[in-house]
């Protein structure tokens, strides 16, 4: 077969597989499931990781569509929060009002399209189906936490870009303009690094010298 025929047949598999994985997920309810699981980690995980604030998942905004999820998030200001409870602590008022920020981002489009186009990538490169499992294990297991730790960026960030409820929060210069550019193209960069990814886990130097 030649490079021609190889690399045909891959990117032919490659959309079979894509499109296929994204029907999958969208008619079994699996992306409502990993949004739901998504959350729940990021929540877990970056919910009081900072001093400045305490990050709860909202979950799916209201409204959305069906098939093009938005997420919510909500940030509340930590040293406000313990102001007004002690306030309202002292004066016996049962509610505490709070200005809060949200933030939302299409999650199909951010989280679980990469996901599963790396997903795809691997079902379509020309090894046998136990080299493909095995990489596929590895791969997913390395892209979660990616995808948290960018994720982790962008609330730092918006919490950077947040002039009302944190103005005494500021990123280093350095830092802010990083996550800026890193935030402005948040699925190109998730895109970016599954090539690199899957360049690591699944691909052979014997593959590189056939087609060479």
């Amino acid at each position: 077969m030649s490079r021609l025929q190889q690399l045909s047949r891959f990117g032919g598999l490659l959309f079979l597989y894509y499109i296929g994985l994204m029907i999958l997920s969208l008619a079994t309810g699996f992306s409502g499931a990993y949004l739901k699981w998504h959350c729940g980690c990021a929540e877990a995980i970056f919910g009081n990781a900072t001093s400045a604030a305490q990050i709860d998942c909202v979950g799916p905004k209201p409204g959305a569509a069906k098939y093009d999820t938005e997420v919510e998030y909500r940030f509340i200001d930590k040293a406000e929060l313990e102001r007004q409870t002690e306030q309202a602590r002292r004066s016996g008022q049962a509610d505490v009002k709070l200005n809060v920020f949200g933030w939302s981002y299409n999650f199909n489009r951010i989280e679980l399209f990469p996901l599963l186009f790396l997903m795809a990538l691997v079902l379509a490169y020309p090894a046998s189906w136990r080299y493909r499992l095995q990489s596929l294990g590895i791969a997913v297991l390395l892209f979660i936490p990616l995808s948290f730790a960018l994720l982790g960026a962008k609330f730092l960030y918006q919490m950077h870009l947040n002039t009302t409820v944190f103005s005494h929060y500021q990123l280093p210069v350095l830092g802010a303009s990083f996550m800026r550019y890193l935030s402005l193209s948040l699925s190109e960069a998730r895109f970016i690094f599954i090539i690199l990814l899957w360049g690591v886990v699944m691909v052979r130097w014997e593959d590189l010298r056939r087609l060479a």
